[in-house]
This record gives C-alpha cells, structure tokens and sequence, in this order.
C-alpha cells in the first residue's frame, strides 16, 4: 500500500472562509519504495493571509497571483492520492479544508479517495499523553533535524512528516507487541496467511507484528 504524506499551508485559520495556499503530497510507493511529490502554491482568489498565518508560513499574497486555483490541480490530486495511506499531523486541520475545496467542487470528501488516513497527532497523544505533541516537539523528541524548518512549509513539513511517523510506528508497535503478549494473542492472521509468534523468540515476534501492520 503506498503511502502519502500530506501538508498544507492556508491563509488563516478559518476553513470556511480561508483558502489553501500550499498543497505538498509525499508519496512512497510500497513496491519500490520510491519517492513522488505532488507539490503546488495555489491562488487564494480574494481572500487575503491573515498576518498571523504570514507569521508562520511566510508566503506573501503578492506571490500568489499567477498560481493556479485549487479547482485547477483537483483532478491531479485526485489521481495522485487515490488508494493510498495519507499520513496528516492533525487532521482536525488539514481535512476540513480539503473536504470543504472538494466539496465546492462537487467532489466527495477525501476519505472516498483514498485506502485509509492516519492521524500521526492522535497517535502521539496516545503515546504521550499530557505532553505536547506539535511536529516540532515531536522532531526534538526523536531526534529530527529540522533546520530546514525555518518558516512552515508544506513541502518541507512533510518530509519531517515521514520521520516522525516511522519512529511513532516503532514506538507503536512496541507498545502492542506488549499488550498482546500480555493477552497471550500469538496468532496473526491477514486475509489468507496465518503466523504463529514464538512466546520465546522477541525478536520473530516483533517481525511478525511489523509485518502484519505493514500488510494493513
């Protein structure tokens, strides 16, 4: 299953009345792994940035004019992101947007499109919970450089995007590993294919777990 990473940049907070003004899918495809970027600027029409979104991502309105509305890359997006994992850090945010600019559209809401979405802010809550969970936090946390990161950026973000998920995924899986040896639930079954874990073999059964949350 591939996976995409997903961020955007807006003109302020309020998804019924402000735009996306940065779009950055980062695909990594399951069989070979390999990197794609469906990556634009769109025009936000007559809605201006707010000066407290300026301050974080940086993007003046005056460099926007020439961009391509969002109704102009739907259909690219579309295509893009279908049938895949989208990977988004609090999609309390990024997926009202994007609903309301497919909805505008006569377009159906993301999830329709694509295999399944993850929410990494969610699973950073479960994990650390009481804690501050921001992307940024989060590349402290795990060690991530993120110098890169001057300002917000789409593109930019979800590169760390990927990073944080594949360490929470560890993290995660550790996490279940004991709870399910806790439980004593040695069996792993996904679609035909059954694996017995080894109760005396941590290592196989870590394998095994990796293995069967990959094939989800």
């Amino acid at each position: 299953m591939n996976k995409i990473f997903l961020d955007l940049e807006t003109t302020g907070l309020n998804w019924k009345v402000d735009k996306i003004i940065e779009i950055c899918c980062l695909k990594k495809t399951n069989f070979d792994n390999k990197e794609y970027i469906f990556h634009y600027y769109l025009n936000p029409g007559d809605v201006k940035i707010s000066t407290g979104a300026y301050l974080i991502h940086g993007i003046k309105y005056v460099s926007l004019k020439n961009k391509p509305y969002f109704k102009d890359i739907i259909n690219k997006f579309i295509f893009f992101i279908r049938n895949s994992k989208i990977i988004i850090h609090n999609t309390n945010f990024d997926l009202k947007f994007l609903n309301n600019e497919l909805k505008k559209n006569n377009f159906k809401n993301l999830n329709h499109y694509c295999y399944k979405i993850i929410d990494t802010l969610k699973i950073s809550k479960k994990i650390y919970f009481n804690k501050k969970n921001s992307l940024k936090v989060l590349c402290k946390r795990f060690g991530i450089n993120d110098s890169k990161r001057i300002k917000h950026s789409a593109l930019v973000d979800c590169k760390l995007l990927e990073e944080v998920f594949i360490n929470l995924w560890i993290i995660k899986n550790k996490i279940e590993y004991k709870f399910n040896i806790k439980k004593k639930k040695y069996f792993f079954k996904n679609n035909n294919l059954v694996l017995k874990a080894n109760t005396y073999n941590v290592n196989f059964n870590k394998f095994l777990i990796n293995y069967i949350n990959f094939l989800k």
